[in-house]
């Protein structure tokens, strides 16, 4: 790397300078020797002009201007590599914020591919989980067709069907009937019937569950005929599904009825306020 080839430079300088420094150290003695030895030869040529020495001469001759120049080289040679270090340093950390950048990228198209491939899972489990709808309220004739009769001895069933691929398994219903002109605004359920394990619907295999019998007077007999009072049916039903997921739907129907022969006497649903009718 980079880093090393620089730091070998400078410990090879840094060698370099203070082998020189110590063999001009070692030979300083002799040389100033040498220099008074050669004044008390020849004391008359001390006063003569000598030719002037040029730069690198007067270096060499001077142990400590050699050691000024290693030391000044060494500097440079110094400032060069921490230059090129900083530049280094500086590259460095611009391809590390560019890694950065990319590795964040790289996370949120991972969380967004994982993502898709849980709402894939989701839908490919929806379509088969099963969905269970209140698909029929009757109020069954009691051996004759008279409406009176019919209300006045009333036999009502509610049919369940699952539209899902997979059985649904029953845990709780709930279902009400109430002679009233308006609901409140909530359900109250009074009566839930809990199944045993193993009550299931299958497709295409409708469930009915008949309600128990009741008898009105003539009087609210006359007044449901009448539109005075309303005969409502409402309730739920809770189940459960392959992978344990408990599921539960609200319903409410209303009985639209006539004296009239020609009349359509049917049980009707979305005439009930919002909060009996859910899927939870």
């Amino acid at each position: 790397m980079m880093w090393r080839r620089w730091l070998i430079i400078l410990s090879g300088a840094l060698i370099i300078s203070i082998g020189l420094y110590w063999w001009d150290w070692a030979r300083l003695p002799i040389h100033i020797q040498q220099n008074q030895q050669a004044q008390a030869e020849h004391p008359a040529k001390q006063g003569s002009t000598h030719p002037e020495k040029t730069f690198w001469e007067r270096t060499t001759d001077d142990p400590i201007a050699v050691f000024n120049l290693l030391l000044v080289v060494f500097t440079g040679v110094l400032a060069v590599s921490t230059i090129g270090l900083g530049i280094a340093t500086y590259k460095l950390w611009r391809t590390s914020e560019t890694h950065a950048v990319h590795m964040e990228q790289s996370v949120k198209t991972a969380q967004k591919a994982a993502a898709a491939a849980s709402l894939h899972a989701q839908g490919a489990i929806s379509v088969e989980l099963p969905a269970i709808f209140v698909t029929n309220v009757a109020l069954h004739a009691s051996g004759t067709e008279d409406l009176a009769t019919r209300l006045k001895r009333r036999v009502i069933s509610i049919t369940f069907q699952n539209f899902g691929r997979t059985p649904a398994f029953l845990v709780r219903s709930s279902a009400t009937v109430v002679v009233s002109k308006d609901l409140p605004e909530s359900p109250s359920y009074t009566t839930i019937v809990r199944y045993p394990p193993g009550t299931l619907i299958e497709r295409g295999h409708p469930y009915t569950m008949n309600l128990p019998p009741r008898e009105y007077n003539a009087l609210q007999v006359e007044d449901i005929i009448n539109g005075i009072e309303i005969l409502w049916v409402y309730g739920f039903v809770s189940y459960r599904d392959f992978i344990k997921r408990c599921r539960k739907i609200g319903f409410c129907a209303r009985l639209f009825c006539s004296s009239r022969p020609d009349a359509i006497n049917e049980f009707r649903f979305g005439y009930c306020p919002e909060g009996y009718t859910y899927d939870q």
